[in-house]
C-alpha cells in the first residue's frame, strides 16, 4: 500500500515500478492529483477507507509506504489502525519523509512511538559544500552500515557479469536527505556523506530500522531514489525497491501466533548455504523467557526409499538460538551444513514458565549443490572470443 500527498518524482517512479512488477499487488492512495471533472471520481484513490475497511487492508499488506502527507488527511485513528497492524499482523512500516510535512508538521503520539528516529532535521548537500563552477553538483551518498552488511535489499551484486560490481555508495547521489538520532532500540542501516567531507556518521543516520511488536518500521530519509535511473533505467531503481518489497514479505510470512513467530531468511536453499533463523517473542512474555532455552530442531521429511527400506533417515538435529542483546523478546541463530532433502524446522522452549500454544514450525528445503557450469549457464562472450583467437577459430 502506497500512500502519499502529492505526485513528486519518488512517487512516480516507485508506483511505475511497484505496478510492473507481476509478483506485487499494488494499492494507491494519492491525496492530491489533477481533476478536471471530466471523471465521477481522480484514476487513483484519494481518501482512506472506512476504519474497518482499513484495519482488514492492512491486515493483508506486506508493506505499507507512507510519504510526505498532510497531517490532516492522516488523522489519529489511522496511526492507530497502522501501529495494531505492525505490532500484531507483522506490518513492515517504511516512512519516506518529505519537506513539507512529513514528519516534522505531526504532532501524532502514535506516529511518534512508530518511528524510529527523533530530532530529524533535513539537511542540503548544498549547504555543507557549495557546487563550484564546472563540478558535478555536490550530493549526499548512502553509506551502509556494519549492521545492514547482510541485507538482501541493498546487494547489487550480479553474479552473472564480470564487471565492477554496483553497491549503494557508487549510485547517483541525493541533494537532500533527512537525518535523525536513532531511538535505542533501532539499527543504523545507511548514513549519508559528502565525497571528501567525512562527515559525522553519528548525525547522519538516514536509513533507521526498529522491530514493533510482531512488526517493523524503516524511516528511509531519502526521496530521489529515482535518480538510480540515470544512464541504467530499471536496473538498480526497481531492483531495490523489488527487494525491499520481498523483504517485507518475508517478515509478513513469519510462522506463529499471537504469542511467537519464527521467520526463515529462505525457504529454499542449496547444500553450501544456510538459513538464518529469527524468533520474535511478544514483549508481554519477556518476563517469562529469563533462563529459558530456545532451540530448533531440524526433522528430515525424507522418508526411506522403497529400495532401502532399512536406511537410516537422518537423526533429528538441534541449534540452540540466542538472544539478542538489545532486544530480549528477539532470538536469531544460523542454520548451516544441511544435506539435501525437506526438513521441518520446529520451535521448542525448555527451562522455562513459558509454554507454547501451539507448535510453532516451518518448512525447509535443501536443494544439491550445482556444478559451476550448470550453476551458471549465462554466455561469457567476452571468453568465448578470446578462446576463439587463441585457437584461430
Amino acid at each position: 500500500l502506497l500512500v502519499e500527498g502529492d505526485a513528486r518524482w519518488e512517487f512516480r517512479y516507485l508506483k511505475s515500478a511497484l505496478e510492473r512488477d507481476k509478483r506485487v499487488e499494488l494499492s494507491t492512495i494519492l491525496f492530491r492529483q489533477p481533476f478536471l471533472q471530466l471523471l465521477n471520481r481522480p484514476f487513483l484513490d484519494s481518501r482512506l477507507p472506512e476504519v474497518a475497511a482499513l484495519k482488514q487492508q492492512l491486515s493483508n499488506t506486506d508493506i505499507l509506504i507512507v510519504g510526505d502527507v498532510k497531517p490532516t488527511n492522516l488523522p489519529e485513528v489511522f496511526w492507530q489502525a497502522v501501529e495494531q497492524a505492525v505490532a500484531d499482523d507483522s506490518l513492515t512500516l517504511m516512512i519516506v519523509p518529505g519537506r513539507r510535512f512529513m514528519p516534522h508538521r505531526y504532532s501524532s503520539a502514535t506516529l511518534q512511538r512508530l518511528l524510529p528516529v527523533s530530532d530529524a532535521k533535513q539537511q542540503l548537500a548544498e549547504r555543507i559544500r557549495r557546487t563550484l563552477p564546472d563540478e558535478a553538483p555536490t550530493a549526499f551518498r548512502l553509506q551502509p552500515t556494519v549492521q545492514a552488511s547482510d541485507l538482501t535489499m541493498f546487494d547489487f551484486s550480479d553474479p552473472n557479469s564480470n564487471e565492477n560490481q554496483m553497491t549503494l555508495s557508487s549510485l547517483p547521489g541525493h541533494p537532500w536527505a533527512y537525518a535523525g538520532v536513532p531511538k535505542p532500540v533501532a539499527s543504523v542501516w545507511a548514513t549519508v556523506d559528502i565525497e571528501g567531507m567525512n562527515l559525522d556518521a553519528r548525525d547522519m543516520a538516514t536509513v533507521v530500522h526498529q522491530y514493533y511488536g510482531f512488526g517493523q518500521v524503516v524511516w528511509f530519509g531519502v526521496d530521489s531514489t529515482w535518480r538510480w535511473r540515470r544512464r541504467a533505467g530499471d536496473r538498480w531503481h526497481h531492483q531495490f525497491w523489488g527487494q525491499v518489497v520481498r523483504w517485507a514479505a518475508r517478515n509478513k510470512s513469519a510462522a506463529g501466533n499471537d504469542q511467537v513467530r519464527m521467520t526463515l531468511s529462505d525457504v529454499i536453499i542449496d547444500e553450501s548455504e544456510g538459513v538464518d533463523i529469527s524468533v520474535r517473542w511478544n514483549p508481554n512474555t519477556a518476563a517469562q523467557l529469563e533462563a529459558a532455552v530456545i532451540e530448533a530442531v531440524v526433522e528430515s521429511l525424507d522418508e526411506a526409499p522403497l529400495s532401502q527400506p532399512h536406511a537410516v533417515v537422518s537423526q533429528p538435529r538441534t541449534l540452540q538460538l540466542s538472544p539478542m542483546p538489545s532486544s530480549p523478546e528477539r532470538y536469531q541463530g544460523r542454520l548451516s551444513g544441511l544435506e539435501a532433502g525437506s526438513y521441518r524446522i520446529r520451535l521448542k522452549v525448555s527451562n522455562s514458565r513459558l509454554k507454547l500454544k501451539e507448535s510453532i514450525e516451518s518448512e525447509l528445503v535443501v536443494q544439491p549443490r550445482l556444478s559451476t557450469e550448470l550453476a551458471n549457464i549465462s554466455c561469457n562472450r567476452d571468453f568465448l572470443q578470446q578462446l576463439s583467437t587463441a585457437t584461430g577459430g
